[in-house]
């Protein structure tokens, strides 16, 4: 009997894509596609509402200020609770004065369903983001730190704005109101 092996993508793929919004939908086409990741932390739960994403990034040009102009600030995400007078608590993560919002997807490695995650988030560029780092006989690394916030309305992630290069038959997806993302498995490319 002939062995039979599956390919299957270990770690992840490499590849983080900002958005712009018009409104209450990501625009179609990336602003800017993180694709020179040397390493890549994601954090948290979109259940959770507390996702972080930390990439090292071996990109560093103008392309990378532009977006920086566009989107950094020098506020960080603050938590708001409102505490009301029945003893319940609602706590959401919300942009600092002066920070520009945008969407991001973020593309995981293939499962063993030949499946990708792809977590689609309302985010803001968090403090960390801009360091650098240089270290002996490797490229500088350019730290982005993006933290997701809270939705204060209902989102829409385009079919059109997936990556057709790592995932086909996705469908357009949305963020509700109060929530950080979104999150689905798409059949990898």
């Amino acid at each position: 009997m002939a062995e039979v092996t599956k390919k299957t993508s270990i770690g992840h793929s490499n590849r983080v894509e900002i958005f712009a919004l018009t409104g209450a939908t990501f625009e179609a086409t990336a602003t800017h596609t993180f694709d020179r990741i040397t390493g890549i932390s994601v954090t948290g739960a979109i259940k959770k509402k507390n996702i972080e994403i930390d990439i090292d990034n071996a990109e560093d040009s103008a392309a990378l200020l532009t977006l920086f102009d566009s989107y950094l600030t020098s506020e960080d995400v603050e938590e708001v609770v409102d505490n009301y007078v029945n003893g319940d608590k609602t706590t959401i993560q919300q942009a600092g004065e002066g920070a520009a919002s945008f969407g991001v997807l973020e593309y995981s490695g293939i499962n063993h369903n030949n499946k990708r995650r792809v977590k689609g988030l309302l985010a803001v560029f968090g403090p960390n983001t801009g360091d650098e780092t240089i270290e002996n006989k490797q490229s500088k690394k350019v730290k982005i730190q993006i933290q997701a916030i809270d939705a204060t309305q209902t989102y829409t992630i385009p079919a059109a704005c997936y990556n057709t290069a790592l995932v086909s038959g996705a469908t357009t997806q949305t963020i509700a109101s109060s929530a950080v993302g979104t999150e689905t498995f798409i059949t990898s490319a």
